[in-house]
């Protein structure tokens, strides 16, 4: 694996961006060590797969800018519920930059705050959504007005 870390230093809130060929493969390496259990948000669509050695579900959300909602928030959440995710546990992010975007909100949301590892599968989502800790969801009077 070649990669490059970069650390963001935000005081008792800094976190470190990973960028490389092959990073997704030690995913494991980049989890919070209380994590018990994680559970990856993605989407149908995205033909990539990461291997987790710890209990894990997958939850699945719609394709476009529709499913960046708050009933897709409480779908996740409720997700999170029935797998038993607590607030020491992991949310990992697996796609694009509404993905990314949606997986850190609820991720921000549950318990009033549980970790979230992001693995961005497009240029936009490595660039923008994923990084800076913003987040965001749709309502009818605008985007990203809640988050």
């Amino acid at each position: 694996m070649t990669s490059h870390k970069i650390t963001v230093a935000l005081a008792d809130r800094s976190y470190s961006v990973v960028v490389g060929s092959g990073v997704s493969k030690d995913i494991q390496n980049f989890l919070p060590k209380t994590a018990k259990r994680a559970v990856i948000v993605t989407q149908e669509n995205i033909p990539f797969s990461i291997k987790l050695s710890l209990p894990h579900t997958t939850v699945l959300i719609g394709n476009g800018e529709q499913f960046k909602s708050m009933q897709t928030i409480e779908t996740i959440s409720e997700q999170f519920a029935k797998f038993g995710l607590t607030r020491s546990d992991v949310v990992i992010g697996l796609g694009g930059g509404m993905v990314t975007d949606v997986a850190g909100f609820a991720a921000a949301s549950w318990h009033r705050g549980t970790a979230v590892v992001q693995m961005p599968t497009t240029l936009v989502g490595m660039v923008d959504a994923a990084i800076g800790g913003k987040t965001g969801v749709n309502i009818a009077q605008g985007k990203n007005l809640v988050g």
